[in-house]
């Protein structure tokens, strides 16, 4: 690698931050530069590559597709270089307590896959998860926790979203349930003559289910704790709607009836400490697990 090499990668993410801050001159203000420096940049980087890489109109200017190619890749570059500086730390000076906050139904779709492992990577961070109540808003959810997984998007521009999971959804109903009674035929069948155990809130974010509530002739049983739902369905008592990952844990999912639904999932950490190498390493387990969901 020469010089021309390091400037062509600074220009690169010149023009990142261009993308993220919608033109040069609020970019000029994030890289701490003027914005002669970043035309600078950009020309020069343009001259390299052979093509344009912004384009301007009456509002200012904006990237090319081939220069929105580039700058994805930008993002995988900056990827290389946090593991890169998070390498270079001790586990054990990665240390103390990062709160996680979520919400009754997101802590539902968990499974703390693999804890025990981060544990060992990461001995000296404590790891305190708070599940909220239904009464609390998603706002006091994401501002009062280093980091938080929420079924609606932030729109605070002191967040920043880590990443995001779309969750699948099927109707569920326990071995012992479906051959005492049955499968249901289809959803008629199943709104009809089958019992519907009901999870408070969910029809909020699962517009399936609210149709389902609303029109089921036996709603026999309703709770706010996803955990205690769950048990009801293992003990066999009706049918409910959950990720399709509880496929795993010996509930049946009835196929045969569509539930074209999903609850999208979002990691969620402040803009100011997201960075902070506990914090980084919790995010990164987290991203993790939701890949694996």
């Amino acid at each position: 690698m020469n010089k021309k090499d390091v400037m062509n990668i600074e220009g690169l993410f010149i023009l990142s931050t261009i993308a993220r801050n919608s033109g040069k001159r609020q970019a000029s203000k994030e890289y701490n530069t003027s914005v002669d420096t970043i035309n600078k940049y950009i020309d020069n980087l343009e001259n390299e590559l052979g093509f344009k890489l912004l384009a301007s109109n009456g509002r200012g200017s904006m990237l090319t597709p081939r220069a929105e190619g580039l700058v994805k890749k930008v993002d995988q570059i900056s990827e290389i270089l946090k593991s890169i500086y998070a390498s270079s730390v001790d586990r054990n000076d990665v240390a103390g307590e990062v709160r996680v906050g979520t919400s009754f139904m997101i802590s539902s779709n968990l499974s703390l896959r693999n804890i025990s492992d981060f544990a060992d990577k990461y001995p000296n961070i404590v790891l305190s998860f708070i599940t909220s109540g239904p009464g609390e808003s998603n706002e006091s959810i994401i501002s009062n926790f280093d980091i938080a997984l929420t079924a609606i998007e932030p729109t605070n521009s002191e967040l920043v979203i880590i990443d995001s999971k779309k969750i699948n959804c099927g109707f569920f109903a326990s071995p012992a349930y479906l051959s005492h009674y049955g499968y249901p035929v289809d959803l008629e069948d199943m709104l009809q003559n089958y019992r519907i155990l009901h999870k408070e809130g969910l029809e909020k974010h699962i517009s399936v289910w609210a149709d389902v509530i609303k029109r089921a002739k036996k709603v026999c049983y309703t709770s706010n704790s996803p955990f205690l739902l769950i048990d009801a369905l293992r003990q066999g008592l009706g049918i409910s709607v959950l990720p399709l990952r509880l496929k795993e844990e010996g509930l049946v999912c009835l196929d045969n009836i569509k539930c074209e639904s999903c609850v999208t999932v979002y990691l969620v950490a402040h803009k100011n400490t997201k960075d902070m190498p506990r914090i980084r390493a919790v995010l990164n387990y987290y991203k993790d697990l939701l890949a694996e969901m």
